[in-house]
C-alpha cells in the first residue's frame, strides 16, 4: 500500500535500496495493468510508478456520484432468486451491496448505524427469495433480535436442503417429485395387458399393432382378444 499511497518515497538512483525499490515497483505496475481492461491500461502504461497509476485510476474511476448509487440501489431492489439457487443469489445481493457500501461506507464506531445497515441487507435478502422459503422468511423476522447476516443464511440454507430432501422442484414451488407415478403407470400397463413402457426386467422389443404397446404382439393382446379368468378385468370378476 506503500507504493499505492507514495508513503514508501523512491530512493536515490546510487543507493542500494533502489534496485529492490524498482524491482517491487514494477510488479506492483504489472498487477495494475493486468488488473484492468486493455484500453485503461494504454492510458496509463506510461507512467513511470505505482503511485501515478493509482492516483490517475482513483480520480478516473472513485467518484462515488449519486447516480452510480442510484444504479446499484435498483440493482438490488430488483434482484430476486428467481432459478439460482440460494447461495448463488445470497453471492449476487452481497456483492452487489458491498459495492454500495465501498461508495458510502460506515464508520467503524457508530455501531447503530451497522447494526441498521445489516438488517436492511437481511431484509432485502428474504424479500428476495422464492414463496417455498415463507415460513423462515417468517420466523426469522418475528425474532427480536434479528440474528446475524451469517445466521440466517444458515437457516434458509437448511431450509433448501429440507426441501430438496422432500422432492420439491427449485423453481417450482407447488410441484412435488411423485416416486410412486411410474408404478402406477406399469400397473396400468399390465391391467391394459401391455407391458410397462421401458421395459424394465424380462424387456422386449415386441410391439402389438392392435393398443400400439410394446412387449407383447396381436396374438396375444388382451384388449384385442379378452381378458383371461383371474384378471382384474375379466368380464364378470365382482
Amino acid at each position: 500500500m506503500g507504493f499505492f499511497t507514495g508513503s514508501i518515497l523512491v530512493p536515490n538512483t546510487q543507493s542500494p535500496l533502489y534496485p529492490p525499490w524498482e524491482r517491487c515497483n514494477n510488479l506492483i505496475i504489472s498487477w495494475l495493468l493486468n488488473s484492468v481492461s486493455q484500453s485503461i491500461a494504454q492510458s496509463v502504461i506510461y507512467f513511470d510508478s505505482a503511485t501515478d497509476i493509482w492516483n490517475d485510476l482513483r480520480e478516473r474511476f472513485s467518484q462515488g456520484d449519486i447516480l452510480c448509487i442510484a444504479e446499484l440501489e435498483e440493482e438490488i431492489y430488483a434482484i430476486k432468486q428467481g432459478p439460482q439457487n440460494v447461495t448463488d443469489y445470497f453471492t449476487n445481493l452481497k456483492t452487489l451491496w458491498e459495492e454500495l457500501d465501498n461508495y458510502r461506507p460506515l464508520s467503524s464506531c457508530n455501531c447503530s448505524a451497522r447494526t441498521y445497515y445489516q438488517q436492511d441487507f437481511i431484509i432485502r435478502f428474504l424479500k428476495g427469495l422464492e414463496e417455498r422459503f415463507s415460513i423462515v422468511h417468517s420466523q426469522i423476522l418475528l425474532m427480536d433480535p434479528l440474528p446475524s447476516i451469517t445466521k440466517v443464511f444458515s437457516m434458509v440454507i437448511q431450509q433448501e436442503r429440507q426441501h430438496l430432501s422432500s422432492g420439491l422442484i427449485i423453481g417450482k414451488p407447488n410441484t412435488l417429485i411423485n416416486a410412486t407415478d411410474s408404478q402406477r403407470q406399469a400397473s396400468l400397463e399390465r391391467d391394459r395387458g401391455g407391458a410397462p413402457e421401458g421395459g424394465g426386467r424380462g424387456s422386449s422389443s415386441k410391439l402389438c399393432t392392435f393398443c400400439g404397446r410394446t412387449g407383447h404382439t396381436i396374438d396375444v393382446c388382451y384388449g384385442k382378444h379378452g381378458y383371461p379368468p383371474g384378471h382384474p378385468r375379466y368380464p364378470g370378476k365382482p
